[in-house]
Formats: structure tokens, sequence, C-alpha cells
């Protein structure tokens, strides 16, 4: 299956597994847990992969490679892990900017967040209605004073079952979110 992996400039990903054209790893460890040595992970949209590297890797000048995966054995919406993984060629990196990583993550949180004062203000700023500096403070002030207020037992309680209900979900429902989200980013 064709799929996207993120290295460094010098080819190399976790624990300097070096990369390249036409090179294979299989996984040595046991299980089937992202982020442990029993699987290689991957993307399955290079946006995606790019919108989120920052906070899933640590490289200054990330290499994008189109991959190819066995298998896919476990997916959390954003990355996916498979037992062997083969990178077959460098791909050029798009060029995202700050506002399209800023609609990204607007896209997701209205899909996630139920603070309504927060979803009626990001939907202005995703249509350019209301983009100003003091619309974005009250929107801040809203959410910490709903997210302090949520922290009762009740609410706790209602958020527990919400959870369990969408991991519950398909995965790949929120993967193909997530995938839209990116693509919507940068597609204004």
């Amino acid at each position: 299956m064709q799929v996207y992996k993120l290295t460094d400039e010098n080819w190399e990903s976790y624990g300097k597994t070096k990369w390249g054209p036409g090179v294979t790893h299989t996984a040595k460890g046991e299980g089937g847990k992202l982020c442990t040595n029993g699987l290689l992970h991957y993307y399955h949209d290079p946006l995606v992969a790019l919108m989120v590297a920052p906070a899933h890797v640590d490289f200054n000048k990330p290499v994008l490679w189109l991959a190819e995966a066995d298998t896919e054995l476990v997916s959390d919406g954003l990355k996916a892990g498979a037992k062997q993984l083969t990178t077959v060629s460098i791909l050029p990196i798009p060029q995202i900017t700050t506002h399209e990583r800023v609609r990204f993550a607007l896209y997701i949180a209205l899909h996630t967040y139920e603070d309504k004062n927060y979803k009626e203000w990001a939907s202005r700023w995703l249509t350019g209605e209301d983009r100003s500096e003091s619309a974005a403070w009250a929107a801040r002030r809203a959410a910490r004073s709903a997210e302090s207020t949520a922290w009762s037992a009740e609410s706790a309680a209602r958020s527990a079952a919400w959870s369990a209900e969408s991991a519950a979900r398909s995965a790949r429902s929120a993967e193909e979110l997530i995938i839209q989200a990116a693509h919507w980013a940068v597609k204004e």
C-alpha cells in the first residue's frame, strides 16, 4: 500500500534508522503499538505528515518519502504502523504557510471542541469574516471559562462517556477527517 514516511535530512528516522530509495526495514520488536520498536510508522497523506511533523518528530529539515507498507496494523488517525516499510523515492515538500496550519488546527478543533463561542469564532475566522485580534482573545477567554467549568464531576463523566464512544468509532473515519482538514487548509 502506498504511504508516506518522514526522515531527517540525513535520511534517518528514530533510532538512527537509515532510509533511502528501495530500502526496506522490518520492525524488530514485538507488539502492535505505535511509537514502539514493534512497528514502523508512516502517514496516509503527505500534508497530514507535514502538518503534524512538529509534534511527532524533531527534524529541522524533514524529507518526505513515498513509501510502501506491507499491511497496516494500527492507526491513530494521524499516523499508522506496519511491520515492514520500504521507502521508494523522495517527494518535494510543499510549502505550508502559518495561515494554512491555523486553518488545519481550526478544522480539527471544530470537529472535536464543543464550546459554542469558540466554534462561532473559529467559523468566522475560517470564512474570513472576523480575524481580528480582539475576537481571538474573546474566544480564548470564553474557552478558558468553559474549560474551568467543565471540570465538574458531572462534566467529567459526560466527557469520559463521549471519549469512550468516540474511541469506539472507526479510526478510518477520524483519519479521513484529518486528511480532509489538511487538504481544506491548503486549498483556500
